[in-house]
C-alpha cells in the first residue's frame, strides 16, 4: 500500500501533520450546534473545520476534497501513467445510500480529465481486500449539523464536557502497488498480552485511533502497568481525532497517514515503529513499522 496524498485541518504535508500530532496541537472550536449531554446541561459540540470549506454543504465539501486528491501531483502522475486499473472511493453513506451519487463521481473524474477507469464506491474497506492497481480515494466531512445530531451526544466532545469524538473532515489517497512505506502487524489476545507480545516499552510512540472515554483510560492504564519502569514518565498517546478531528469513514485510513507521517518525521529519522491502539471494537494494538 503506497501513500500518495492527504488533506486535513493540518494541511497536506506529512511533516506538518507529524508536527501537529507530536506537539498536541488543537484545531477544534465550538460549533453553532448545541446538544444536551446530561440531564441539566447543554453545550456546543467541538468540531474541526477546513476554513475553505466552511460555508459549503456536505456534498460540495466531499467533492472538493476528492478533487484536491485527484489534482495532487502524486495522484495525477499515477493516473497519467496508466498504472491505475480501478478507482475505489471510500465515502460516507446515509440510509444505505452514498452521499455522492455515481453520476457526480463520473462528472468529477471527467472534469479532471481522468481517463475512463472503472470505479466503485464503498462506506468502508480494508487494504487486504484490494487488488493490485487499485487507487483508493477516501473522503468524509462530519462537521455538518445533520451528522452531529445523528450521533449520540455521549459520543461527542462538547465544550468543557467529557471525552468524546471531535467531528472533522479530511481525505487521503493510497495506491495498491508500488513502494510500500510501512508494514502492519495486528496483535491478538487481551491488551496486556498484546503489549507483551509487541515488547512494548513506556518510551515507545503510541497513536490512539479509537473513541476516547473514561472507561477506556482505566482499561489502558491497568493493561499497561507492567511496561513501566520506576523512572518512566506516563505515556502520552497522540490522537489524530483530537488534533484534526474524526474524519468518519476516512478515519482508519487517516490513522495510517498519521503513522506514516510520524515514521517519516524529519525530526525522528531513527524511529522504527509506531504502536496504534484502537478501542472501537475490542482493544487492539497494531504495529506500523518502516518497510525493510
Amino acid at each position: 500500500m503506497q501513500y500518495l496524498a492527504h488533506i486535513n485541518a493540518t494541511g497536506s504535508c506529512l511533516a506538518t501533520f507529524a508536527t501537529a500530532l507530536e506537539n498536541h496541537m488543537y484545531f477544534a472550536e465550538p460549533s453553532p450546534f448545541m446538544v444536551q449531554y446530561d440531564s441539566s446541561l447543554t453545550a456546543p459540540v467541538m468540531r474541526v473545520t477546513i476554513p475553505e470549506l466552511d460555508d459549503l454543504d456536505r456534498e460540495s465539501r466531499l467533492l472538493l476534497l476528492l478533487q484536491g486528491l485527484i489534482q495532487d501531483d502524486s495522484v495525477s502522475t499515477l493516473l497519467n501513467s496508466n498504472a491505475v486499473q480501478k478507482i475505489c472511493f471510500i465515502t460516507p453513506h446515509e440510509f444505505g445510500e452514498p452521499v455522492l451519487g455515481d453520476a457526480l463521481l463520473e462528472s468529477l473524474l471527467r472534469d479532471n480529465k481522468v481517463a475512463a477507469v472503472s470505479f466503485s464506491q464503498q462506506p468502508s474497506l480494508t487494504a487486504n481486500t484490494l487488488v493490485l492497481g487499485t487507487l483508493v480515494l477516501c473522503a468524509d466531512s462530519t462537521v455538518g449539523a445533520e451528522q452531529i445530531l445523528a450521533r449520540e451526544a455521549s459520543q461527542l466532545q462538547v465544550l468543557d464536557g467529557p471525552l468524546g469524538k471531535i467531528p472533522g473532515e479530511g481525505a487521503c489517497a493510497f495506491f495498491v502497488g508500488g513502494q510500500t512505506q510501512v508494514t502492519e502487524h495486528a496483535y491478538a489476545g487481551a491488551l496486556h498480552e498484546q503489549l507483551q507480545a509487541a515488547n512494548a516499552t513506556a518510551d515507545e510512540l503510541y497513536l490512539f485511533g479509537g473513541t476516547p472515554n473514561e472507561a477506556w483510560q482505566y482499561h489502558w492504564y491497568a493493561a499497561s502497568q507492567k511496561i513501566y519502569q520506576a523512572e518512566d514518565a506516563v505515556i502520552e498517546m497522540l490522537d489524530p481525532n483530537v488534533v484534526c478531528g474524526h474524519t468518519g469513514v476516512c478515519q482508519p485510513w487517516m490513522n495510517l497517514v498519521a503513522a506514516i507521517a510520524l515514521l517519516r518525521s524529519p525530526f525522528h529519522r531513527a524511529r522504527q515503529r509506531v504502536l496504534m491502539l484502537d478501542n472501537d471494537n475490542n482493544a487492539q494494538l497494531i504495529e506500523y513499522a518502516r518497510s525493510k
